[in-house]
This record gives C-alpha cells, structure tokens and sequence, in this order.
C-alpha cells in the first residue's frame, strides 16, 4: 500500500506497513463502528520489528492505529523499551504518544514522564509535561525534553537539574549523553558541591570522570580562591585544574590575585603556576604590589593559604613607593620575606638601589628592612648627567611608613656628592672614603651622611676632576627600566 503526504509542496510517497495482530485472548467486531477491532487479553502487536504488548486495545484499520490500555510495553529494540498505561499508536507515521506512569528504558538509563511522544522514525522520544532522566549516578529533571534512543543524547531545556554525588547542576539548557555520561551546557549553568561552586555559560562535565570544561564567563570558587578565565578544564577528583586566556587567580580573604594566559592549578594545597603576562597583584592597606614575570609559581597551604611565590625570568615589580627589576625572585608570605636574585635593581624615591642579591623584609604589610648583601650601590641623578653615589660591601636599610629612611653602609664604603648651596648651585663634589657609612633620607631623598671609621674625604671643584673620577666603580645608572605604573611592567 502507498500513501501520499504533503510537505512544503513536495509529494513523497512512502511505504506503509499495516499494524499486525500477534495474540489475543478475544476479539470482537461492531459492525456499527466500521472497521474497528476490540482485542482483550494478552494482547500483542508487531509494527516494522517493533512489538507491542498491552492488556486491551482498538486495531482501527482504515487508519492503521491502535489506542492501547493497561500494562503499555514496546520493545523498539534489542536494548530500548517503553512502558506507560495508556498508548496512541499510528502505524503510517510510527509516532506512539503513551501516558501515565510513562517510562522509557535502556541498559543504562531510565527516563520517566506522564506523558512522551516517540517517533520510531526519528528514534526520537519528546515530553514537555516535566520528565526525570535516571543511571546509576545521576538524576536529571526538567519540564522539556527530547531523547535520542540512537545516539543516547538527551536535550533539556526549562527548569533542568542535574544531581550526582559529586554536584547538583541548575541550567536552563543541558544535553547529556547517556553512553558517555558527559552533560553539554548551553546557557548559564550553576555547579553546586559542597567544596566548590562553578560557573559557565558553555561547557561540558563528565559525571563518570568529574572532568570538565568551562568557557565563557567560567568561573571556579572554593570558598577562600575564585579562577576565572576564557576557559577552565577541572578534574573533581585530583582538585586539579587548568585556565586558558584571562586567567585570573583571586583569594579575597587574603586580598591577592594572579592573573595570566595560562595557569594550572591545585586546590587543598599545592602548587599554581601561571605564565604568558603573568601577574601577582597584593593588595594592602595603602597601596597595591603589582609582580610581573615569565612564570609565577605559588605554593599553597592545606588552607588554600598561599605560602610562597616564585618569579622567573624578566621579573619586575611596581608600587607607588618602591619599584624593582630582577631576573628572578622569591616572596616568602609566612615569613614576610621577598629575595631579588641576578642583576637586581631597586628604585626607591629618587634612589637606585644594585646589589648581588636585594632582600625585604615586610611586617604588617610594610616594609620594614632592605639588605643588599655585596657590591651594594646608591644612586641617585642629580640631573641627566651628574649622579650622588654611595657604594659599598653590604647595606641595610629601614623603612618608616613604606618609605626608606637610614641605609647603613658596611664595609669599604664610599661616596661621591654634589655639593649644592641653598640656591642649588653647585658648591664641589665631595668623594670619601670610609669603613661606615649611614645614610639618613627625608622625603626619600639623601638628607645627610654620617661617616665613621678613620674616613678619607675631599671637596673637589667640576672642573677639577676628571670625567673618568666623577662615577665610582660599576656604576651602572638603568632608570630605563625602572616601570612608571603597573602596566608599565609588561613594558619590553
């Protein structure tokens, strides 16, 4: 038999297979009612390899349709079967619509409705009454959905949750693959545990690994850290995890960030490593460090508490009062410790502080102590081609309110100063030589020197020393790298 159906002005013509009577305790004929069968009793249908099994039904033959009652069964296959108490059946578009206590069923999944729509053609089943997909670890609910009994994809839009023993998921929109147990995420999805709580606007998790990926406004929170980023892969079970692009690491407890194109991270203690315009900002009370490197490095506590931050390679360093380059550097946070090592240089007011290795010592968020353990040096412009210096073995400085206030000179100390009267007139340079030095500044400015130790020291006119006597030796003046702002650290 062929029938002809209209669609977008086309005629297709399909072949139809008349729904076949299997078994049947009675059937009866109302020649009244034309062409309909009543079937009682262990009743089953075959359609086109699918079987249907109910306790009563009307065969309509004109129509090739069948309503169903009781005890609903379909055996669509080998793995998929749908049950319900009630069944619409027509056998020319192969569309079942069964209701009450709806459940269609394969080896790893169950889905539950009052009522669903199945298109044999499509292999597709439809409910928009509100439906609950079950396996062995999840449970997902939502008004509208639509199954795929092929590819094993389910589609929920309205109202979805998902609930594992890991998360409880809340979305408006949410394909989840039931052979590989991967949920796909389409619009602004909640992740909810009791250790994290995530975000994202697309993505995807794996509920049998704890894998996932976030893009688009993703964001990860533990309680004390967020990650935000472009994109953000997560393994549950390892609380490991990894950001692409506008990475940003930030405990607001702590009032710290890490910001980056890279990061991989650890959460209950471990390791976070960001890189690609890696940045660590800190803020404090009065002011904000802002530490720029190739790659940070930040070791955490079990509290998620970080402990100690690595810099490598091109590191500088901004502050409002103190500005800093070096090749690589250490910030030690429990011991309120930051070493500078290789070629580091310190900008401190009008003030260039070199050393082999420059370390600060901070308490309560402030600098307190700078030691420049060997060939230390002071250097400060008088204008672009006179220079104040003071050198020396090793220096330590204090620091009142962020601002340095003495440096005592130790060791083979000596200076070179340009005299100036109260009008700012050169008067001579003063060159001295000693085994001490101290330092007293104001306003972060050199306002005077205190010598001891049997000094040797001369004033001396311009015009009366060389050009090769007016820089101590190794001077080395670098204000080209000194960062004017925090973005000026990105500055190559």
């Amino acid at each position: 038999m062929v029938i002809y159906t209209f669609n977008a002005n086309i005629i297709q013509a399909q072949d139809v297979t008349k729904i076949e009577l299997k078994q049947a305790a009675t059937l009866s004929h109302d020649k009244n009612m034309g062409e309909m069968q009543r079937i009682l009793g262990n009743v089953i249908f075959e359609h086109e390899g699918a079987l249907l099994f109910c306790d009563s039904a009307w065969l309509f033959d004109k129509t090739n349709s069948v309503e169903a009652f009781g005890r609903i069964k379909i055996q669509l296959n080998d793995t998929v079967s749908l049950y319900g108490n009630h069944l619409n059946y027509d056998g020319n578009t192969k569309i079942a619509t069964v209701t009450g206590n709806v459940l269609l069923k394969d080896n790893k999944s169950r889905l539950t409705s009052e009522m669903l729509i199945y298109d044999r053609t499509l292999n597709t089943a439809f409910y928009n009454t509100g439906g609950m997909l079950r396996n062995a670890k999840d449970t997902l609910t939502s008004k509208i959905g639509t199954y795929n009994s092929v590819t094993k994809e389910v589609f929920f839009t309205d109202s979805v949750v998902l609930h594992n023993p890991t998360y409880r998921i809340v979305t408006d929109t949410l394909m989840f693959n039931t052979k590989t147990q991967t949920a796909n995420f389409f619009s602004p999805t909640n992740f909810i545990s009791k250790n994290n709580h995530m975000y994202c606007e697309l993505g995807w998790y794996n509920t049998k690994t704890d894998q996932s990926v976030f893009r688009k406004n993703a964001s990860i929170t533990n309680g004390k850290q967020t990650i935000t980023g472009d994109s953000l892969y997560f393994d549950q079970k390892l609380n490991y995890g990894l950001g692409y692009k506008n990475v940003t690491i930030s405990d607001s407890l702590k009032n710290v960030q890490f910001k980056g194109n890279f990061a991989e991270y650890r959460q209950q203690g471990g390791l976070s490593y960001i890189t690609d315009s890696a940045m660590a900002i800190l803020v404090e009370d009065i002011d904000t460090f802002y530490l720029h490197a190739d790659t940070l490095k930040v070791f955490f506590d079990t509290l998620q508490n970080p402990q100690q931050i690595y810099a490598y390679k091109k590191c500088k360093f901004f502050r409002t009062d103190i500005q800093g380059a070096c090749d690589s550097l250490v910030y030690l946070v429990a011991d309120s410790m930051i070493f500078m090592h290789r070629k580091p240089v310190v900008w401190s007011g009008e003030n260039q502080l070199v050393s082999d290795t420059i370390i600060f010592q901070i308490r309560n968020r402030q600098l307190h102590k700078m030691f420049l353990n060997s060939a230390a040096y002071i250097i400060s412009a008088v204008d672009t081609s006179r220079f104040n210096q003071i050198k020396g073995r090793y220096m330590i400085g204090d620091f009142i309110k962020n601002k340095l206030n003495n440096v005592d000179v130790n060791g083979n100390a000596e200076s070179l100063y340009y005299v100036l009267d109260d009008f700012n007139k050169l008067i001579g340079i003063n060159k001295t030589e000693s085994s001490y030095m101290t330092l007293l500044l104001q306003d972060n400015q050199v306002s005077s020197i205190l010598i001891s130790g049997k000094p040797k020291a001369a004033m001396s006119p311009e015009d009366k020393i060389s050009v090769n006597d007016i820089k101590l030796r190794n001077f080395n003046w670098q204000i080209a790298l000194r960062p004017i702002s925090w973005s000026d650290l990105f500055r190559k």
